[in-house]
């Protein structure tokens, strides 16, 4: 799969699977963005603090915007229902 978009594209990252499952950025892309590239680029770059730190995924949607590659989008949740019964809770 390709993970690539272009300028302007609203970006929702996905983390973890079953129930660690979660999103970390919800993200407005200011360029066209080559996600795998831009994810070996600040792995390259990172600087470890000590001999357990590396890079994660919270850091990764942190430099995306400090190198003005995304922005961050202001959101909303709002619960519609549980299993597949429309209500707002």
């Amino acid at each position: 799969m390709d993970h690539i978009y272009k300028a302007g594209t609203i970006l929702l990252l996905e983390t973890g699977e079953y129930s660690d499952y979660g999103y970390c950025g919800q993200l407005v892309t200011l360029c066209d963005l080559d996600l795998r590239e831009a994810m070996d680029e600040y792995k390259g770059q990172y600087k470890a603090k000590g001999e357990w730190d590396g890079p994660d995924q919270s850091g990764f949607v942190g430099w995306l915007c400090s190198t003005q590659k995304c922005a961050a989008l202001e959101c909303q949740t709002a619960h519609i229902g549980s299993y597949g019964a429309l209500d707002l809770e």
